[in-house]
């Protein structure tokens, strides 16, 4: 029998669960570990979290989730125009910042204690922060 108080929880999470536009495949497996994955599978290409966020809205098949198909072509159409500026301004390599990278253009800053692709639980400005005490950004 639930009381009054855990009905309004379970209301409160049901409510939270359908404002939640696009899937994941990620399981319980963090962003940052997605990251570390990629590069020891790739250590010659330099992934960002675009790579990650991508990564993580595809099955093992490698069809793309299809809650996430619009927003997943969106960034790759961002990322392909980024890569195509970027590379022949800065002598081929590609620049990222992360508050207008692929991710940024299409879903907007990131808000509060999280970065998409990144870390749910550290904000833009606390990952900055890590990168230069680790002696670079990403």
């Amino acid at each position: 029998m639930r009381t009054d108080k855990s009905k309004g929880y379970v209301l409160r999470i049901f409510e939270n669960r359908s404002m939640n536009l696009i899937g994941h495949t990620c399981g319980r497996k963090p962003y940052g570990r997605i990251l570390e994955e990629l590069d020891e599978a790739n250590p010659e290409k330099k992934h960002r979290r675009t790579d990650s966020w991508k990564y993580g809205h595809k099955h093992r098949d490698g069809t793309v989730l299809e809650r996430a198909q619009e927003y997943y072509d969106r960034v790759t159409s961002v990322e392909e125009t980024m890569a195509g500026e970027e590379a022949s301004e800065h002598g081929g390599e590609v620049v990222y910042d992360i508050t207008c990278d692929p991710l940024a253009q299409v879903f907007g800053k990131d808000k509060g204690s999280r970065t998409r692709g990144l870390s749910s639980c550290m904000s833009n400005k606390q990952l900055q922060t890590f990168a230069c005490y680790r002696g670079g950004a990403s």
